[in-house]
């Protein structure tokens, strides 16, 4: 029955993919005299959908094979606690609707379902919200349109991921006219994006409320509409929610964006800088406003968490990162060596698993694609305030993956959203005409 449900599903999505102006993007612009090309051309998203499939029962056998106890598999962890909510909507519709929603859903009560789960209550966590209750959440809701089979919830995955990356292509594509096809590979076909958001995890979902937050937000800019902003609020719960450090990091870089945008290229480095200044000193001064939100020192919970977590696994990935103290300076001092770590590793001679071999390599290709753009740099007027855009939000999740994150397996599935934004800065940076007229 999975089987035929899955496939179901799989044609459902395709034609819904093929039908959806949203969806409809052709490689090329003219028509080919090979008909494959052609065919590739305007099926490309159905056929990126299907690749993501694979990847995502790939991903699932990997998981299957690897970790001999299912109960340690991301993949299947919070499906599996997924259906300890599920089932209570049959018992207790009341319950099922707070613990999906989280309104008092804290009480002793609800003791009897949380320790049935195994990852609702984590031993090393001390962020203000566990981002796990999210994808439990997810999990739990798809339950009822997927008669409980893991691979239904694998296809929907798929779907919302591929969803957020659509989005994002959209929102840039008016900078990347005659670069289209540097375009759709970096942001659909990077191997980790690929492989890490076919899963049931948490990077689809991530992908999922980005790219909606950036298309609709952009949209915004032309022309305000309530769908965009009813999109824009509903994305940045997602987000929140799954993972905060994002919206964190990526309303200050939107709105220095907006403001160079309404007031045009000007000292745009300034007007950056200060927006992003103030958003920094507001971040750490929050604490005296709000003592619960001392940024500061959520982070040095955060990677002191990691340490532990690591540690309590006896992680074979642990790298060499300054323990944080719970102040400014100990924080300040922490970034330069979080920044190397996250932009180089891992390295190639460390792998101890395939994953990370192939994760380093990627990362290997991705750092001498982003030297060569640089060396061939033509930054155009236009795409001033883009780069600027996309230099903010990518140096704020670096930092923040960085200082926090000791782990080269975490690093590797944290980076996964921002590879895309890597990969279109690179090529924003790019000198394509005199690239090609080399290269003729």
């Amino acid at each position: 029955m999975e089987i035929v449900l899955s496939i179901f599903y799989i044609l459902l999505i395709i034609l819904f993919l093929k039908k959806i102006q949203f969806f409809k993007i052709n490689l090329i612009d003219f028509k080919s005299r090979y008909k494959f090309i052609n065919i590739i051309s305007v099926n490309s998203i159905p056929m990126v959908f299907l690749l993501k499939i694979i990847a995502g029962v790939f991903l699932s056998l990997i998981y299957t094979y690897y970790y001999k106890e299912r109960y340690y598999a991301d993949t299947f962890k919070y499906f599996d606690d997924s259906k300890v909510m599920y089932d209570a909507f049959y018992t207790n519709p009341m319950d099922f609707l707070k613990m999906f929603t989280g309104f008092h859903n804290d009480t002793p009560h609800f003791k009897i379902y949380y320790n049935q789960m195994n990852h609702w209550l984590r031993e090393y966590e001390s962020d203000l919200y566990n981002d796990s209750h999210t994808i439990i959440r997810l999990n739990a809701l798809l339950r009822f349109i997927s008669g409980g089979y893991y691979y239904v919830h694998v296809i929907f995955m798929c779907f919302m991921s591929l969803i957020g990356l659509t989005a994002i292509y959209r929102a840039f594509q008016n900078h990347f006219n005659s670069k289209r096809t540097l375009l759709f590979v970096s942001i659909f076909l990077i191997p980790s994006v690929v492989f890490w958001t076919s899963g049931v995890l948490k990077e689809g979902l991530l992908i999922f409320g980005l790219g909606l937050l950036i298309y609709n937000y952009f949209n915004c800019l032309n022309k305000v509409r309530i769908v965009n902003l009813l999109m824009i609020i509903f994305s940045f719960i997602i987000l929140l929610f799954t993972k905060a450090y994002i919206v964190a990091s990526l309303v200050p870089c939107l709105i220095a964006y907006t403001i160079v945008n309404k007031t045009g290229n000007k000292y745009i480095k300034t007007k950056y800088m200060l927006v992003l200044l103030f958003f920094s000193i507001a971040g750490i001064s929050l604490k005296y406003i709000m003592p619960k939100y001392d940024i500061v020192f959520l982070l040095y919970l955060k990677q002191s968490d990691f340490f532990g977590l690591a540690s309590s696994v006896n992680s074979g990935s642990l790298i060499s990162l300054r323990h944080m103290d719970n102040n400014l300076i100990s924080l300040l001092l922490t970034i330069p060596q979080g920044l190397f770590n996250v932009i180089f590793h891992p390295f190639i001679w460390e792998s101890k698993s395939f994953l990370i071999f192939f994760a380093s390599i990627e990362n290997l290709i991705i750092i001498c694609i982003v030297c060569w753009c640089i060396y061939k740099l033509k930054i155009e007027e236009e795409n001033k305030n883009m780069i600027l855009f996309f230099c903010s939000f990518i140096f704020f999740n670096l930092v923040l993956i960085g200082i926090t994150t000791p782990v080269t397996g975490a690093i590797v599935r944290y980076k996964v959203p921002i590879l895309p934004f890597i990969m279109l800065l690179s090529f924003l940076l790019l000198n394509m005409k005199n690239s090609i007229a080399n290269s003729d």
